[in-house]
């Protein structure tokens, strides 16, 4: 199974998503996302968070903790951290092509990519914090 990391990046009250483009005929342009990606072989699970929310956002984050770990259709081994949010401007790569910081009331208005799971650990997170 492939390791995938995703991370809730927040500062106070709000969270970072990110909209995602048409990159390499993505099946989800246009929908929104939380910042992360695919571990790279030999690279453990937080050197891969920081990497991806680096690569995506260009933010410096901190008190990284593990939210909860799942698989996802026997394809994925799928990992939700928390970050909060320390500092920077966010630059957004190429996969992306928005951003927004919601609160834990507005998640509901935008179509998310993720799973059904990993939406309900999102909101948990969001709705403790």
């Amino acid at each position: 199974m492939r390791n995938i990391v995703k991370a809730i990046i927040y500062d106070s009250s709000k969270f970072l998503i990110l909209k995602r483009t048409n990159y390499k005929g993505e099946k989800n342009a246009n929908k929104w996302d939380l910042p992360g990606g695919s571990v790279d072989n030999g690279e453990n699970f937080l050197s891969a968070i920081a990497r991806e929310c680096l690569e995506e956002t260009n933010l410096t984050c901190t008190n990284v903790e593990l939210e909860s770990t799942h698989g996802i259709k026997d394809i994925f081994d799928f990992h939700l951290y928390s970050m909060k949010y320390a500092g920077g401007e966010i630059t957004l790569s190429h996969e992306h092509s928005d951003f927004k910081w919601i609160s834990y009331e507005e998640l509901d208005d935008f179509v998310m990519c993720s799973e059904k799971i990993t939406l309900e650990n999102i909101k948990k997170f969001m709705k403790k914090n």
